[in-house]
């Protein structure tokens, strides 16, 4: 169900591996946004991946999952959401298709390559010398590029695009 207060859609899957921020940043941040900011977070995700997002035990008042690979479903959800956070992946290019606010964390490839042209847009990425890379194989698994970017990073552009979206 989609929640009637206002809300940040998080959808923290991708079609690469190495693509994808840390599921575990990805819930520490919803947490920030929900205490902090006081917004509802659904992360959206498929039937497939709500087993790594629904741990046993763990309930988080104001954190909603929308498991849906309905496009439209997403789409609707999407549209009334304050932001959209994502990796590199369709769910962002839907945001900004959309005219969302989004914030994307991008890796393997750079914002250059592959984001979406959107003024509403703020992307989070570090450069290294292995990047763009293949995507198949990491050169540097101990300290990929996406775990590069931090919890504390990805809540100030959080805090920062909303706060855009308030001023016009």
């Amino acid at each position: 169900a989609i929640p009637r207060n206002h809300y940040v859609v998080i959808h923290p899957f991708s079609g690469w591996e190495f693509r994808n921020w840390n599921l575990g940043k990805f819930i520490a941040l919803a947490r920030k946004i929900i205490s902090d900011l006081e917004y509802d977070v659904v992360i959206t995700c498929e039937e497939n991946d709500v087993s790594r997002v629904n741990k046993p035990g763990e309930s988080i008042p104001g954190l909603h999952v929308f498991v849906s690979s309905d496009l439209g479903e997403v789409a609707e959800l999407m549209r009334g959401a304050a932001l959209a956070i994502c990796n590199d992946s369709g769910p962002l290019h839907l945001a900004a298709a959309l005219n969302v606010r989004t914030v994307g964390l991008f890796g393997p490839a750079g914002p250059a390559l592959t984001a979406p042209s959107s003024a509403n847009a703020t992307y989070m990425y570090r450069r290294l010398d292995c990047s763009p890379c293949d995507q198949r194989k990491c050169v540097r698994p101990e300290q990929t590029c996406m775990s590069l970017i931090n919890v504390d990073e990805a809540y100030a552009a959080t805090v920062q695009t909303l706060a855009l979206a308030a001023n016009g």
